[in-house]
């Protein structure tokens, strides 16, 4: 199994525009990404110094409509959130994966188009069709007209063309590689329809930067790991700050519709001291001494790429955010790609219990075959079919998270979107105003609304 960095050697992750960001995993996440490493991922966390705590007891959550909410003392097991820097949660992941000697990992490697059955050879290889013209449309993404008489053939995914000149064949090729991912042109380009795309946006942006707080501020923060204070409409500006696993605070202040902070970070006190609506936040990073410059994010659009109304070829998942990616101040992205790994899994795990006698035997018998890694090879699994498949099953997981957070973006003044509202998230919005309100006060209802935040 071969895992394609598009980056030379070492930690990747400081090419990434998320890198110097706020960054949390709810409980939902972490129960995934522990099935998948078989416990040891939690562990490795807590060895690298991230913070795992209990919900209830060690983060306060800010509502503009409802003030801060009491601690829930009506669950009976805790809601455990993992908060750490970017590189914290990426090199344990990484440090497990290349602890697995059934995977290799490729650094500077760029793919630059898919190779289909037909072209399985590399000494024949072509680009996927001749163009026969190419336009761009109004959101500057290209249109290619394939050749359709040769289309036809080009059924399976059999590897991948590298930029290098390099070809990798391959049983499997699984696309995780992001939002900008060229998936969907590398498919029309082989005669593949395009996706519909569901796109909604509220234009949120914010800056974050780590800092020493004030011996006042710590003292004031003892026993807590993150406070935020959210964005509700009509109220667009949130806050957030971060405990990090070296002791010192990650900053982040926002908003939505377009108010986003000021470019230069001499002015960002001021503007905290007037757009942020709780009091608190202000006097709590007042005296604070920054050890970072700030870093803005505005690519917080929520994308839905609906594979999963096309055909596919067989052999190629398609999955995360190069499928759906949500604004990352809902916290979803790293918890919905890990319970969608948990799908395919299942999946893969399904073809090896339904494989022949012979098979099952060679993969049982394969010393490198462990239980967090479950293809083997095409000799192992029967893959027909799993392209599409595996985008219904990843549908559960999805749905839920793409209504609740579009649910909550098209509340703000001025939020956009390609398609026409559904009737559903009108309702979807009116039911979370009223559950939210509960829950401010009810300690059984907050328990289900956690439950539904994937929380626990």
């Amino acid at each position: 199994m071969s895992w394609l960095k598009p980056v030379h050697g070492g930690y990747p992750a400081v090419l990434c525009l998320q890198y110097k960001h706020l960054h949390a995993l709810n409980g939902g996440g972490l129960k995934a990404l522990d099935s998948i490493f078989e416990g040891r991922y939690s562990t490795a966390l807590k060895d690298a110094g991230a913070l795992c705590f209990n919900f209830y007891d060690s983060c306060i959550w800010a509502d503009p409509r409802y003030g801060i909410w009491p601690h829930n003392t009506a669950a009976k097991e805790p809601a455990l959130v993992v908060t750490a820097s970017r590189h914290c949660f990426e090199s344990v992941l990484w440090g497990l994966v290349s602890d697995n000697p059934r995977v290799s990992i490729e650094y500077g490697v760029t793919v630059s188009d898919l190779v289909f059955e037909d072209c399985a050879d590399p000494t024949s290889y072509q680009p996927a069709l001749a163009l026969h013209g190419i336009a761009t449309d109004d959101d500057d993404s290209t249109i290619f007209a394939p050749d359709t008489s040769t289309t036809a053939r080009r059924k399976t995914v059999a590897g991948m063309q590298l930029a290098d000149g390099r070809y990798l064949a391959a049983d499997l090729v699984v696309d995780c590689s992001g939002r900008m991912s060229h998936m969907t042109d590398w498919l029309h380009t082989a005669g593949y329809p395009k996706p519909r795309v569901s796109h909604v946006t509220a234009n949120c942006g914010y800056a974050s930067w780590v800092a020493k707080l004030s011996s006042e501020a710590e003292q004031k923060l003892q026993g807590l790991n993150l406070m935020y204070f959210t964005a509700q409409a009509p109220e667009p500006h949130l806050a957030m700050l971060q405990r990090l696993e070296d002791g010192s605070w990650m900053i982040c202040v926002g908003a939505y519709q377009g108010l986003y902070p000021p470019l230069q970070d001499s002015e960002l006190p001021a503007y905290i001291q007037r757009d942020v609506w709780h009091p608190a936040y202000s006097q709590l990073i007042a005296g604070s001494t920054a050890l970072t410059p700030s870093s803005r994010f505005y690519g917080t659009s929520n994308i839905w790429r609906h594979y999963e109304e096309i055909p596919l070829p067989e052999n190629l998942v398609i999955m995360a955010d190069s499928v759906c990616s949500f604004n990352p101040v809902y916290g979803q992205g790293m918890a919905v790609a890990a319970m969608e790994a948990i799908a395919l899994d299942s999946l893969l795990s399904r073809r090896n219990m339904t494989a022949t006698p012979a098979a099952a035997t060679a993969l049982a018998d394969n010393p490198h075959s462990t239980r967090s890694s479950s293809i083997g090879t095409s000799r192992y699994n029967n893959l027909q079919g799993l392209s599409e498949e595996f985008q219904h099953a990843a549908l559960t997981v999805l749905q839920p998270a793409w209504d609740l957070a579009t649910g909550m973006e098209r509340k703000f003044a001025g939020a956009k979107s390609n398609e026409p509202k559904p009737f559903m998230a009108a309702f979807i919005a009116g039911y979370t105003d009223v559950v939210f309100e509960l829950a401010a006060k009810d300690m059984v209802v907050r328990c289900c609304l956690d439950f539904a935040c994937l929380l626990v």
